[in-house]
Order: C-alpha cells, then structure tokens, then sequence
C-alpha cells in the first residue's frame, strides 16, 4: 500500500492538508460519511434557546464536544458594514437568543448590540486581549449558553477569527460562522458601482498593505498584484498611501480612478473620488486615518463598457430561449 505521507492523501482519497478542516467539520455535524461538506441531514428536533424548529440554523449544535462544559456554540456573527439593517436575519435572531455577547467595539453599530437578550452579558473586546476573550467564551461553556462574537462586516475577512477557532477547537468548543455582509460590498453599493466590467475587469481583488499587526506574505506585494490590472479593493491601508501610489501607478497610470470610502453605510461616511496621484492630499484634507477601503481600477470611471450577452435578446441559455439557435448555428447545423 502507497505510504500516506508519500502520496499526499489519506487511505480515503483526503489531501493531507484539508484533514484538520475535515476534522473540524465533522466534529460540527456538517461531513457525510463520504467526505463532503453537506448541510446536516438530520437536523436537530429540540429549539435552540427559543428558535423554532423552522429557524434551526446550518450545522448540528447539539454535537458532542471534547470539552467539560456543558454543550453550546460560538457564533462568529458578521454584523455587516456598519448600517444596523444589514445585518443578516440569522446573525440577528442569533444575538436576540445569546446569552452572551462579545462584539468588536466601535465597529459594529449599537443598535445591533441592544438587541442583545435583556440580562444578557455584553463586551466591547476592544481593549481586551485573546486570552481575556477566550476566557469569556470558555465561561460561557461552564455555564452552558450560547456565544454571540460579533464582528464587523464578515468575519472571513481579515477577521481574526481563526486564532479563536484554533483555541475553541483545542478546548472543544463548537463553534460556527454566520456570514455577513462584507464592507467592500458595502462600499460598492454606496458607489453604485459594478466592480466587474465586461472587457474591462471581470476580477477583483481583496488585498491589505503591510502594517503594524502582520506583513504581507511573500508573493503577494502590491506590486506583483496591481500587474493583473484588476479591480483592487484596498483594506487597512489608508496609512500607507505613498506605498500605494508608488506601487501602482506604473500599472495603472497617475490619472487612475480611485475611490476611497471612510465608514461605509455609517451616518458619518464619506466618500472621495479622486486619482492614485491625488488621493494622499484629499485623504490628508478629509483628515481620514482609519476605516476605510481603497478602491482603484478603471471600473471607477469607465463607462465606454459594452452590454454583456447575459440580457441579450439573441443570447439563450436554459432559462430564455430554449432551443433557439443562436445566429450562425442554424446554417451550421443546415451543413452538418
């Protein structure tokens, strides 16, 4: 028999490297026993602190955790962009149930927090530490209640859950994602901007700049990115605009499109519309310094697109025409 290690993949067929996500999957109920990540075929019967068997969310959270306490889950909950209304109808049925709930601070909206239970336990995690909030969750368990973590925009985005998930999956704790919408969707909307074109950009791309917290992985330099030409959506950066302009001005050009968002969908937001070679000194007027995305590409500004085919009263496809041929194919099937 072929050696594990030497083939890359377990006696099952299972990439050595997806074994630990695998692992944790199925310790949450959502792994078939083939393998693949299914939506849990037997969905538990008893309500979940006060939710109908009709608003059971994804996953089992009535699993057997590894764990002393008694069961529970921590929702990683995405608050969305900042208005309190676009939080997602789970993630706030989630916080109006959770006895407990740690949200990011200033970035998430006070009206999505006052919808915690009444004598429910709040925390700003601001200024606390990860051992401080693991802590929380962890006395949650000896309790047996739920966790509502609440996070800005949607916690798969530079969301820092992942350490907590590593040290909730050592102590087995079950914990889950509730997906929210993300701040550059936000942004977009505030824009009404489409971010893919047809024949001007069909990819975007979400990418950081070095900071303080963590640098940029190898192969993943601003540089080498802004050579694809796509839409680029700029996170935790607006301190670092020099770098920016420096790095992608030979590919895109000084007169460049940007838009720079501060706070998007929040009463306070603002909004400048500018070019990678002007965007430092109005960023610098709006005295702008934090909680912002950049946004750069010729999306911003060119409207010379053409329609794409997807509405085109000639283009058909298994919901419109059906059957209809498409110009040139009758006269090929005629000489086939």
């Amino acid at each position: 028999m072929e050696n594990e290690h030497a083939s890359g993949k377990d006696s099952g067929g299972t990439p050595l490297f997806f074994l630990p996500f695998m692992e944790r999957v199925a310790r949450q109920g959502r792994v078939g026993t083939g393998g693949d990540p299914i939506a849990s075929a037997n969905p538990p019967t008893q309500p979940l602190n006060g939710l109908g068997k009709s608003q059971v969310l994804f996953g089992n959270p009535f699993h057997e955790g590894k764990g002393k306490g008694p069961f529970m889950t921590v929702y990683f909950i995405g608050a969305g962009p900042g208005a309190a209304d676009l939080i997602t109808v789970r993630g706030l049925r989630l916080i109006e149930n959770c006895p407990v709930c740690l949200y990011a601070g200033s970035l998430v909206p006070a009206e999505i927090v006052a919808a915690a239970p009444k004598g429910a336990r709040v925390i700003d995690t601001a200024p606390l530490h990860l051992d401080e909030i693991l802590a929380e969750m962890v006395a949650a368990q000896e309790r047996g209640v739920d966790v509502a973590r609440v996070h800005s925009g949607d916690p798969s985005l530079y969301g820092a859950i992942a350490e907590q998930m590593r040290r909730l999956d050592a102590l087995g704790i079950a914990h889950e994602i509730v997906p929210g919408v993300p701040s550059f969707a936000g942004a977009a909307a505030r824009l009404g901007l489409e971010l893919t074109l047809p024949e001007i950009a069909q990819t975007v791309i979400l990418t950081r700049t070095s900071g303080k917290a963590s640098p940029m992985p190898k192969g993943e330099s601003l540089e080498m990115l802004g050579a694809s030409g796509a839409t680029l959506v700029l996170h935790l950066s607006i301190r670092n605009l020099a770098h920016v302009e420096k790095a992608l001005t030979p590919h895109y050009g000084a007169d460049c499109p940007v838009a720079v968002v501060y706070r998007a969908t929040w009463p306070d937001e603002k909004i400048i519309l500018t070019t990678l070679h002007q965007m430092r000194a109005r960023v610098r007027a709006e005295k702008i310094t934090r909680t912002a995305l950049i946004f750069v590409g010729p999306v911003l500004g060119d409207t010379r697109f053409r329609d794409s085919r997807l509405y085109d009263s000639g283009f058909a496809h298994v919901l419109r025409n059906r059957g209809k041929k498409r110009p040139g194919q009758a006269e090929a099937s005629a000489r086939s």
